[in-house]
C-alpha cells in the first residue's frame, strides 16, 4: 500500500522525527503501512532502525471521522501522544478496579519492610472494595473521569449496611474497621498513581481521595453507637470469674492426660469422635490464662515459637516474633517469653502458673511434688508451659495450626482464632457480662486488676510494652468497688470525731 495516499511525505516524517528525539530516545526509524493478520486491516506503525521494542503500533490508517489526506498527520499526533510518558492507553484506563486488585495483593504480598501480620490485614481489606468493585463494575477511569469520591462514598455507604438484615448483627461493621478499609483503598490508589520506578503503575498523576475526604467521610455517614459503660467497667470478681472458668477447662483436660496418658477425643453432638487427640477448640482456655495472667497481645502469644533456636532460624527482623526460654532465676530454672518487635519495642515477661493434676504427668514431663497435709490429698504440679508443649502437636510455634498434614509448621490462624473466641468465650460462655467481647479485652483486664491490686503503673507497663499515657487512655477501666472501698477507709465517723475534738 502506498503511504503518499494516506498524506506520508518524506520531508514531514523527518522534521517529526527530528522534533521528537526525546520521546524516540534518539532514535531513528520510518513510518510503515502493515496489515493486520487476522482483521485483515491497515494500521500505521513504526519501525526503529535500532533497540527495543523495534516496532511501535500507532492507530489504523482510516480511524473514524479522518480524511485519507489527513491520515498521516493524525497518525504523527497518536504516535507522540503514545511516546509521552505520562500518555494511558483506553484499554488501561478501561481496566476493572478489582484485576488490579490482583495484582496490588501480589505486589504486597512481596513487601519485605511491613511485618506478616500488616500483611494480611491490607490484603484481607481491600478485597473487600475488590468484590464491591466487581459486583458494581467499577473501572480504573473512575480517577480522571472525576467520579472516585462519588463511588468511595457509595462504598462507604454499602459497608455501613452490611450485618443490618436480618436478626443476626453480629456482622455491623465499627467505624474503625471502616476507616481501616478505606486506608487501604487509598494505599490501593497511591499504589496505581505511583512512579514505576517507586514501584507503582503510574497510570495517573494523582488521586483525589484524600486523608482529609476519608475523614469526612467517616465522621457524616457514620453515626457513633452509644457505648453501653458497662462495657468499660471493671471489677476483680468478674477477673477472678474469667480466669478461674479457663483454669477448670485446663485442669480437666490435663487430669485427665495425666491418668490415661493421651487426650480425651472430642464427640459431636452425636456422640462421635471427630476430633481425636488434639485440643481443639479448648485452646482458647490456654491462651486466656496466658493473656490475663501475662498481658500478652494476641499475635505476641498466638505467633510465639517454642524456643530461641527455632527462632533464630526462621524469625524475622521486621515482624511480631516471641519466643519461650528458661533462665535460673534463684537457683531455680524459670520459663520466660521473650517478645521481639511489638510495637518497635521487645520486652521479657515470666509466666508461672502451673496446672493441678491428681497422679504424676507422663513422659518425664518435670513437676512438682505437694505431699499429703492437713488431711488434704496429695497432688502435683505442673508449670503451664511445659503443660502447653505436652498437648499441642510439636511444631516451630508453641500454637501450631490444627491443619497440621497441609500446614506444616505453621501458626494457628488469627483471623481463624479471633472468630473462635467470639464464638465460645463471649457468646457461649457469656464473658460479655463481664466486658469482654475480643481477646484484648483480656490485655485490659490484666491491666486493670493488677492496677487495682498494688501494682505501681511503671511495673505494669514494664510487662505490657507500652508508655503510662497509653494505658491510661485506652486500658484502664472504671472500678466502682475500689472507689467505694477509698472512701469507706476514711468513714463518715472518723470525720465527726475528729471534728468534735477540734470543737473541744
Amino acid at each position: 500500500m502506498d503511504k503518499k495516499e494516506y498524506g506520508w511525505d518524506r520531508k514531514f516524517e523527518k522534521h517529526f522525527i527530528n522534533a521528537n528525539k526525546d520521546l524516540l530516545d534518539g532514535r531513528r526509524g520510518t513510518f510503515q503501512i502493515t496489515k493486520h493478520s487476522q482483521s485483515g486491516n491497515y494500521y500505521w506503525v513504526f519501525k526503529f532502525s535500532s533497540g527495543k521494542p523495534r516496532t511501535k503500533h500507532i492507530c489504523p490508517v482510516l480511524p473514524p471521522n479522518i480524511e485519507k489526506e489527513d491520515s498521516f498527520s493524525n497518525c504523527c499526533n497518536v504516535l507522540a501522544e503514545k511516546l509521552n510518558p505520562t500518555f494511558i492507553s483506553q484499554n488501561k484506563r478501561n481496566q476493572p478496579i478489582h484485576k488490579l486488585i490482583r495484582d496490588f495483593i501480589d505486589h504486597t504480598e512481596d513487601r519485605k519492610d511491613i511485618n506478616q501480620i500488616t500483611i494480611d490485614s491490607k490484603i484481607k481489606s481491600i478485597r473487600q472494595f475488590s468484590e464491591y468493585s466487581k459486583q458494581n463494575g467499577l473501572k480504573i477511569n473512575i480517577i480522571p473521569d472525576g467520579k472516585l469520591r462519588e463511588e468511595i462514598r457509595n462504598y462507604v455507604l454499602h459497608l455501613t449496611k452490611r450485618g443490618l438484615k436480618g436478626k443476626n448483627r453480629h456482622g455491623v461493621l465499627s467505624k474503625g474497621t471502616i476507616k481501616l478499609y478505606l486506608q487501604n483503598v487509598r494505599y490501593f490508589l497511591d499504589w496505581v498513581c505511583s512512579r514505576k520506578d517507586e514501584g507503582g503503575l503510574e497510570l495517573f498523576v494523582s488521586h483525589d481521595f484524600t486523608h482529609k475526604y476519608q475523614t469526612h467521610l467517616l465522621n457524616t455517614l457514620i453515626k457513633t453507637p452509644n457505648r453501653n459503660h458497662l462495657e468499660k467497667k471493671f471489677s476483680t470478681s468478674s477477673y477472678e470469674k474469667v480466669y478461674k472458668s479457663c483454669l477448670k477447662k485446663i485442669r480437666r483436660i490435663w487430669i485427665d492426660y495425666c491418668s490415661t496418658g493421651k487426650l480425651k477425643a472430642i464427640e459431636d453432638r452425636n456422640g462421635k469422635v471427630n476430633q481425636p487427640q488434639t485440643v481443639g477448640t479448648d485452646i482458647v482456655y490456654f491462651i486466656s490464662v496466658l493473656q490475663l495472667r501475662c498481658g500478652f497481645r494476641i499475635s505476641e502469644i498466638l505467633l510465639s515459637f517454642r524456643n530461641p533456636s527455632v527462632y533464630e532460624d526462621i524469625g524475622k527482623s521486621n515482624e511480631v516474633s516471641s519466643y519461650f526460654f528458661k533462665q535460673e532465676l534463684d537457683d531455680e530454672e524459670q520459663w520466660f517469653l521473650k517478645i521481639v518487635n511489638s510495637k518497635q519495642k521487645s520486652r521479657t515477661v515470666p509466666v508461672v502458673d502451673t496446672i493441678f493434676s491428681k497422679s504424676p504427668p507422663p513422659n518425664g514431663i518435670p513437676y512438682t511434688y505437694v505431699p499429703e497435709n492437713n488431711g488434704e490429698q496429695d497432688y502435683y504440679l505442673t508449670h503451664i508451659v511445659d503443660v502447653i508443649f505436652e498437648l499441642f502437636p510439636s511444631s516451630y510455634y508453641t500454637f501450631p495450626s490444627p491443619n497440621l498434614h497441609t500446614k506444616n509448621n505453621r501458626p494457628y490462624s488469627l483471623t481463624y482464632y479471633q472468630s473462635l473466641f467470639k464464638q465460645k468465650c463471649v457468646i457461649e460462655n457469656e464473658w460479655s457480662r463481664h466486658g469482654i467481647n475480643c481477646t484484648h479485652n483480656l490485655r485490659s483486664f490484666f491491666i486493670n486488676y493488677w492496677m487495682y491490686t498494688g501494682m505501681s503503673p511503671t511495673e505494669i507497663c514494664s510487662v505490657t510494652g507500652h508508655s503510662i499515657d497509653t494505658m491510661y487512655k485506652y486500658y484502664v477501666r472504671e472500678n466502682l468497688k475500689s472507689k467505694f472501698e477509698l472512701f469507706n477507709n476514711t468513714p463518715q465517723e472518723d470525720l465527726i470525731k475528729s471534728f468534735k475534738e477540734t470543737k473541744k
